[in-house]
């Protein structure tokens, strides 16, 4: 049976236009310290490392590597990592942090994007390559290729499965509204087919509870990210002013929300060899 062909890469790039969550580096170097605080004590970051199989005496190229949430476990352990990214501030925390864990030696930043031209950076081709929640372009197929380029045996990525990750679907549901869905995993799944490979898909469970330093932050914070209009963001400060308590946590007084925040990232894996 002949099936009709489809065009994902170009379906891919048809479904950017609508999409504005894709920020620029200013935005990514002042988040840089938050993911610095979360970096290393992750649940999703054990469940990445230990699906990826990384195995003993490997290279590791991390693309798209934040303050190192992948990458100073895996150099804690001997593992030679060069990591990418388009953040200079997330750069530079995570040496900052591999200086005082004592495996900087082993860390090799590249002040890098997705959408540039690699080769006068000289990623090297490492054993394994990972894009952890990082594949933020509009051209998703030419980012995998690059990935595939550059590793010898095996490719992990991970992408949204339903809602945009920045989303908290409680707070959605509190202002009345529908979620918007962005399938990425699927586009990736079948540009994979089409180039040739036999991917394997599991699915992470990530909660995370966030902090604020007081109601007001949590209420600004939320309404950049929702951008609510004059109802939804009556709703939004009546859901805060109800759920949101003070904790103690090690850097001191904070707000949280009574609900943890879950995000579902699909983890995507393929095998040079397709086995």
């Amino acid at each position: 049976m002949a099936y009709p062909s489809f065009d994902w890469a170009q379906a891919w790039r048809d479904a950017q236009q609508d999409r504005n969550d894709i920020e620029r580096e200013a935005f990514w170097d002042k988040r840089a310290p938050s993911f610095l605080h979360g970096a290393g004590v992750s649940p999703y970051a054990d469940t990445f490392l230990d699906w990826a199989g990384v195995r003993p005496g490997e290279t590791v190229f991390d693309m798209g590597c934040g303050t190192g949430t992948l990458s100073r476990p895996l150099a804690a352990e001997g593992h030679e990592v060069w990591c990418g990214d388009f953040s200079a501030k997330m750069l530079e925390l995570m040496m900052q942090t591999a200086e005082e864990e004592g495996t900087a030696d082993l860390i090799h930043p590249i002040k890098l994007s997705w959408d540039e031209d690699w080769e006068p950076h000289d990623v090297p081709v490492c054993d394994v390559a990972f894009a952890s929640r990082s594949v933020a372009t509009d051209d998703m197929q030419g980012a995998l290729l690059k990935l595939d380029a550059h590793a010898r045996r095996r490719v992990c990525v991970t992408l949204a499965t339903t809602v945009s990750p920045r989303h908290d679907t409680v707070l959605l549901d509190a202002i009345g509204r529908t979620p918007e869905k962005h399938y990425d995993y699927m586009y990736c799944m079948n540009m994979l087919w089409e180039l040739g490979k036999t991917p394997e898909l599991r699915f992470i469970n990530s909660p995370k509870d966030d902090y604020y330093d007081s109601p007001e932050e949590a209420l600004e914070k939320n309404t950049g990210i929702l951008k609510p209009n004059e109802e939804e963001a009556a709703l939004l400060k009546a859901y805060i002013d109800e759920h949101l308590y003070q904790c103690e946590t090690e850097e001191g007084p904070q707000w949280r929300f009574d609900h943890t925040r879950v995000t579902n990232w699909a983890f995507v894996s393929w095998n040079q060899d397709g086995l």
